[in-house]
């Protein structure tokens, strides 16, 4: 009798977690804006990472024209945010610029310039890594908004 309690109680807790039994994270909607001194931050990538292992899920989102995102999960609905807890941010956006060698395109068979992605400017590699940025949010049940604001100094 008692496995037979345990085993419900797992399955009640597992399909709590998932939500709806459709194999989707039950999400808070995570939303805010990135800019760059003082101007949005266009086609930047926003990445909430759990502090905690066994805590929250992954996050990702990329920066539109006015520098919004909105969050999601690898599992989660599009823009749907992700799950409550401490997450460490990182943000970064890169830039390609030929490295002046010619390389072939997989495919056609075209000759193309090879292209290298960077950062767009150099200090941002402090925003870019987990041990170094300054950001971190906590996601609550219910809306979130997170803003971050970066310099290039």
């Amino acid at each position: 009798m008692r496995q037979i309690i345990t085993t419900t109680f797992a399955i009640f807790f597992l399909a709590a977690i998932v939500g709806c039994g459709d194999g989707r994270l039950k999400t808070e909607p995570v939303r805010g804006i990135v800019t760059l001194d003082g101007q949005p931050l266009e086609g930047a990538s926003v990445t909430f990472g759990p502090k905690n292992d066994g805590e929250g899920a992954p996050g990702f989102g990329r920066t539109n024209e006015r520098g919004e995102y909105l969050l999601q999960t690898m599992a989660g609905n599009p823009d749907a945010g992700t799950l409550p807890g401490e997450y460490t941010v990182t943000i970064s956006k890169h830039r390609s610029i030929p490295t002046g060698r010619m390389v072939e395109e997989p495919g056609s068979g075209e000759m193309i310039p090879e292209m290298e992605s960077i950062l767009i400017f150099p200090g941002m590699s402090r925003y870019a890594n987990a041990s170094t940025t300054p950001f971190s949010a906590t996601v609550v049940r219910g809306r979130n908004q997170f803003d971050f604001e970066l310099t290039s100094e």
